[in-house]
C-alpha cells in the first residue's frame, strides 16, 4: 500500500532575526534582517526577546574548518568566544551530522541559540529542523538561516577570531484579545500523544475558559486508491483508500483500519462529552495497548446513555448510510484536511492560532507559548514563570552538588570527631578505673603489711 505524503511547512513565528555589527565597518552591513525556521526541539522561549554576541565555533588550527560543529572544539583561553561575558550565540552550517547534535555540542559551550546556516539555496520557512530522537537533551532555541545570507556572517567572522557580531531575535506568536484557539493533533499508536494528554490536562483545566481547545488524530490517504475511484479495499483503510493508518504490529494484533475506528470513535468521545474524552483517554492508555482490545475497552468505560450518543455520532459521520466504513466519512475527512492545514507535520503536534507550535512537545513549555498568545494575559498565566537556561541547569545542579559534598563532608568530620571522643573518654575511664585499682590494691597491701607487724 503507498500513501501519499505532502509536507507543507507553516511559519512557527513571526519576526525576524536581525544580525548587525557593534562598530561602523565596509565588511558588513548596517543590519542584516534574516528570515528563519525553528527546529522542532528545543525550547523555544515564545514572547521572549533575546539578544547575544554571535560568534563562529571556537576551534584550534583547522580542527573544524567548515564549521559543521559535529564535534565538540577544544577551547582556547585567548580566543574571544571563552573571553566575552554575557550571553553568546553560535553560527555553523548545515550537513555532516544531525541538528540535534549540532545543538547538543552547541549547549555544551554555553550557547544560548544556535543559527545553522543552509547548504543551499531554498526557502528556509519551508524547512523542517527534525527531531531525530535526540532533541530530549536540548533546551536551547535553534533555527535555520538561507545560505546566501548566512555566509555573509560567517565570511566577517571567520576574518579574525576577535570579531563578533550581535544578534536579535524575537519568539512572537499571533495574538489575540479573545480566546486563543489551541489545537492537538494526536495519534494513538504513539505513547507521547497519552504523556501529552496526561501532562496537559491540569493546563486545560486552569485555561479553558481562556482558550478554545480542540483535537483532531492523523490521517494519512492511499496515493493509487484515487485512481480506482476507492473502490480497492484495504485493511489499514477505510472509505476504499480515503483514509488510512499505519499498523505497527502487523496481522498480530489488527490492522490500521482499527486504529481509524478508534480515533473516529474517540473524536465522537469528544463532541460528546469533552471531558468524558479526557476520562476515557487516561484509561485507554493503561487499559487499551493492543487493536484487538478497542472495542472491549470502550463498552467497559462508557454507559448506556453515553454509547448511544457517541454510535450515533459515528454512524452519522458517514455521509452515505448503505455504505458504512467503505464511503466518505466527515469527520475522517475534516481530519485529513487539518493534517495540512495546521502546520503539523509530527504527532503529537500542537498549533496555537493556526501557526504550528515549534521546540520540545512538553505542556509546561506549550502553556508558555499559550500565554504568549494573549495581549492581554489572563492571571493563569502570570503565575507562569518558565526559565529553561541550560547553563543555569548547570550551574544550579554544580551548586547543589557542591552544597551536598560539602554538607557530607561536616556530617563525616562531626561523626569521627564523635566517635574520636567517644574513644577518648572510654580510654580516660579505662585509665582512671586502672589508676584507681592500683591505689586500692596499693592500699591494701599497705593495710595488711601493718595487720601483720
Amino acid at each position: 500500500m503507498t500513501f501519499c505524503v505532502l509536507f507543507v511547512i507553516f511559519g512557527a513565528v513571526l519576526g525576524q532575526l536581525k544580525i548587525q555589527s557593534p562598530k561602523e565597518t565596509t565588511d558588513f552591513p548596517d543590519a542584516l534582517s534574516v528570515e528563519y525556521s525553528i527546529a522542532n526541539f528545543g525550547h523555544i522561549p515564545y514572547g521572549k526577546k533575546m539578544s547575544a554576541l554571535l560568534f563562529i565555533p571556537p576551534s584550534i588550527d583547522d580542527q573544524d574548518k567548515v564549521l559543521k560543529l559535529c564535534d565538540e572544539p577544544i577551547m582556547r583561553s585567548e580566543y574571544q568566544y571563552s573571553q566575552s561575558y554575557g550571553d553568546k550565540w553560535l553560527i555553523v552550517r548545515r550537513g555532516d551530522c544531525p541538528f540535534t547534535r549540532k545543538a547538543i555540542i552547541a549547549q555544551k559551550l554555553q550557547a544560548k541559540l544556535l543559527i545553522i546556516v543552509d547548504n543551499r539555496d531554498e526557502k528556509v520557512e519551508q524547512i523542517m529542523m527534525a527531531d531525530d530522537g535526540n532533541g530530549y537533551q536540548v533546551d536551547i532555541p535553534s533555527v535555520l538561516i538561507s545560505k546566501s545570507e548566512g555566509e555573509k556572517v560567517i565570511s566577517y567572522l571567520k576574518k579574525s577570531t576577535a570579531l563578533y557580531l550581535v544578534g536579535h531575535i524575537e519568539f512572537k506568536l499571533s495574538q489575540t484579545l479573545s480566546q486563543t484557539n489551541v489545537l492537538f493533533g494526536l495519534n494513538i499508536e504513539n505513547k507521547d500523544t497519552f504523556r501529552l494528554i496526561n501532562e496537559f490536562r491540569p493546563i486545560y483545566l486552569e485555561l479553558k475558559n481562556d482558550i478554545k481547545f480542540s483535537i483532531f488524530y492523523e490521517v494519512l490517504r492511499c496515493f493509487t486508491c484515487e485512481k480506482d475511484e476507492w473502490k480497492i479495499e484495504n485493511p489499514d483503510c477505510l472509505g476504499g483508500g480515503r483514509y488510512c493508518q499505519f499498523d505497527p504490529n502487523g496481522v498480530a494484533f489488527g490492522s490500521g483500519s482499527d486504529v481509524l475506528k478508534e480515533q473516529l470513535r474517540q473524536t465522537c468521545i469528544w463532541q460528546v462529552d469533552s471531558e468524558l474524552w479526557w476520562s476515557y483517554m487516561n484509561y485507554f492508555t493503561k487499559k487499551c495497548t493492543k487493536e484487538n482490545e478497542f472495542d472491549k475497552c470502550f463498552e467497559s468505560f462508557v454507559n448506556s446513555e453515553d454509547k448511544v450518543k457517541i454510535q450515533q455520532c459515528i454512524q452519522s459521520s458517514y455521509r452515505d448510510q448503505n455504505k458504512l466504513e467503505k464511503g466518505e466519512n466527515s469527520i475522517l475527512e475534516s481530519h485529513f484536511q487539518l493534517r495540512y492545514q495546521s502546520g503539523i507535520i509530527f504527532y503529537p503536534g500542537v498549533s496555537i492560532n493556526s501557526v504550528a507550535y515549534r521546540g520540545n512537545i512538553e505542556a509546561d513549555e506549550i502553556k508558555e507559548a499559550i500565554c504568549a498568545s494573549f495581549k492581554e494575559m489572563p492571571e493563569q498565566c502570570k503565575e507562569q514563570v518558565l526559565v529553561i537556561s541550560p547553563n543555569l541547569q548547570v550551574e544550579n545542579s554544580y551548586f547543589w552538588l557542591i552544597i551536598v559534598v560539602i554538607t557530607s563532608s561536616v556530617l563525616f568530620i562531626l561523626f569521627i570527631v564523635f566517635i574520636y571522643r567517644r574513644r577518648m573518654n572510654l580510654i580516660m575511664e579505662k585509665q582512671i578505673r586502672d589508676k584507681v585499682g592500683e591505689q586500692v590494691n596499693n592500699y591494701v597491701r599497705f593495710y595488711e603489711s601493718r595487720s601483720e607487724k
